[in-house]
């Protein structure tokens, strides 16, 4: 993976698995990036995934000046996608009109520090323990990817953190939740 798209253990990559749609706020991925490669010469921004934006997407990248540090993989297998998560630094989730976001979970069990930008969308991400809540701004989400990237004492303990609350939310675990949620709401209504 590392060798196809001409990536070094050096670089500084952080990224966005997921349907490239115009409603997941990617444009600001790009807007964000400006500002981190700026500060950061070893940093490059990862796009894994494939829909109808890409295209727009990518003519941003071009008019951004560091269309060679922004690399689209297109769309992978599911059970293909461990070595993008692996190669990454930093996760970065932007979306604000998710439901579910299971990249996030994902990127959670891969080690990942996480960025997101909807407070309300995940419970495997807790601020500042493995990850931050940005404002909706390039300025505010170049400043955590920043942050992050210096520091990678900081990322490995996020990336603990991040698989410790993942694994809390495992299939298992939200099935036993959903169940004893149905058993409370029938026991109360049979005793109407």
């Amino acid at each position: 993976f590392r060798d196809t798209w001409n990536l070094t253990a050096r670089d500084e990559i952080f990224g966005f698995v997921g349907r490239l749609g115009a409603e997941k706020n990617l444009a600001l991925l790009i807007s964000s990036f400006e500002l981190v490669a700026a500060q950061r010469p070893r940093a490059k921004l990862l796009f894994v995934g494939d829909f109808e934006y890409k295209e727009a997407l990518e003519e941003l990248a071009k008019q951004s000046g560091f269309s060679d540090r922004i690399i689209f993989t297109g769309s992978m297998e599911r059970n293909q996608l461990g070595v993008a998560y692996e190669v990454m630094s930093v996760f970065v989730f932007p979306s604000m009109t998710d439901t579910q976001g299971w990249v996030i979970h994902e990127a959670a069990l891969a080690g990942l520090p996480l960025v997101l930008i909807d407070k309300n969308l995940s419970e495997v991400v807790e601020h500042g323990v493995n990850g931050y809540y940005a404002d909706n701004t390039p300025e505010s989400v170049a400043k955590v990817i920043t942050g992050l990237l210096s520091s990678p004492k900081r990322r490995q303990e996020f990336g603990l953190a991040s698989q410790k609350l993942a694994r809390r939310y495992t299939e298992r675990h939200q099935v036993k939740k959903l169940i004893a949620l149905y058993e409370e709401v029938v026991s109360e209504h049979a005793s109407v």
